[in-house]
C-alpha cells in the first residue's frame, strides 16, 4: 500500500507543500508529524468516511 502513497503526491501541484504552509493548512501540526503523514490521514478520513476517532485509530494502525 506504501506504493500508492509514493504516487499520490504525483497528481499533485508541484509546490503543495508550500502552498499548504502558505494557507495555514499545517498551522496545528506538530513537530513530529510530516505533511505528509497529514495528507495521508485527511485522505483517509475525507476518502473513505471515516469518523475522527476511526480514522486516526487506523492512522496509528498503519491501515487504510
Amino acid at each position: 500500500m506504501d506504493e500508492v502513497w509514493n504516487v499520490l503526491p504525483g497528481f499533485l501541484p508541484s509546490d503543495w507543500r508550500e502552498r499548504a504552509q502558505q494557507t495555514g493548512a499545517l498551522k496545528g501540526l506538530r513537530k513530529d508529524k510530516s505533511v505528509e503523514r497529514l495528507l495521508r490521514t485527511l485522505l483517509l478520513h475525507l476518502g473513505c468516511g471515516h469518523s475522527l476517532r476511526e480514522t486516526v485509530g487506523r492512522a496509528q494502525e498503519g491501515e487504510t
